[in-house]
């Protein structure tokens, strides 16, 4: 709850980036399995709604989450997906062909 407050707020996107993956991890290595599971479904959840913080910011929190101590198969898994789908499949709509098997 602490992190999206901040990660919400205008301010705390001008913080330079060493200082943003401290606070992440600060406020994520006390996480539970169970906690890292639903803060990785609450991630994902917002990217397809299409609210939260900018991609770049959900991809550092995504990442730091799958090589969390207590992460879980099915959240590594999750990250993953994510990730991929991130960096080569075009959105919906785009005439672009980002991802090709060839």
């Amino acid at each position: 709850l602490i992190l999206s407050t901040l990660q919400e707020k205008k301010a705390f996107q001008r913080v330079p980036q060493n200082l943003k993956k401290q606070w992440q991890q600060a406020l994520l290595s006390p996480l539970s399995p169970k906690g890292v599971r639903a803060r990785c479904g609450t991630i994902i959840s917002g990217l397809v709604q299409g609210n939260g913080p900018p991609m770049r910011v959900v991809a550092a929190q995504l990442e730091q989450l799958a090589v969390h101590s207590k992460v879980p198969d099915e959240a590594v898994l999750a990250v993953v997906f994510q990730q991929f789908l991130a960096s080569f499949i075009a959105p919906s709509g785009s005439s672009t062909v980002v991802f090709s098997p060839r």
